[in-house]
């Protein structure tokens, strides 16, 4: 049985080939548009996902985060949660960014759909 996703993102729109591909391959993928909500998924619920993806920029309530997949990541770690995490951002941000989400306890970032591919290929068995 394939694993499941938690993605978050506040425009999904934009990763709607990528979520159709990873379903028809039978991942299972929950989509949040926060990370209040992911935080509150992983902490009221018994869910717990095998990968995590997150982009790095998004509108957190009143205010937009240029670091926000950066500061899940980091939240996650402090909480303990063990699902590798990868963030799917812009070629700007995956190079600005790399080595503090490595630094964070991200397992990788990438702006490529396909690498994003095979991280979670990689990480799924």
């Amino acid at each position: 049985m394939k694993k499941s996703i938690l993605w978050v993102d506040d425009h999904m729109e934009n990763n709607a080939l990528e979520i159709n591909h990873l379903q028809k391959d039978g991942y299972r993928v929950f989509t949040v548009k926060s990370t209040r909500l992911a935080l509150l998924l992983l902490n009221k619920t018994s869910f717990v996902p095998s990968i995590i993806i997150s982009d790095m920029a998004r509108q957190e309530g009143d205010t937009y985060w240029i670091t926000a997949g950066l500061k899940l990541v980091r939240c996650l770690r402090s909480s303990r949660v063990r699902a590798p995490i990868f963030i799917y951002a812009s070629p700007k941000a995956a190079n600005q960014f790399s080595a503090q989400v490595r630094e964070a306890g991200g397992n990788g970032i990438t702006a490529c759909p396909q690498e994003l591919m095979q991280f979670i290929a990689h990480h799924a068995d």
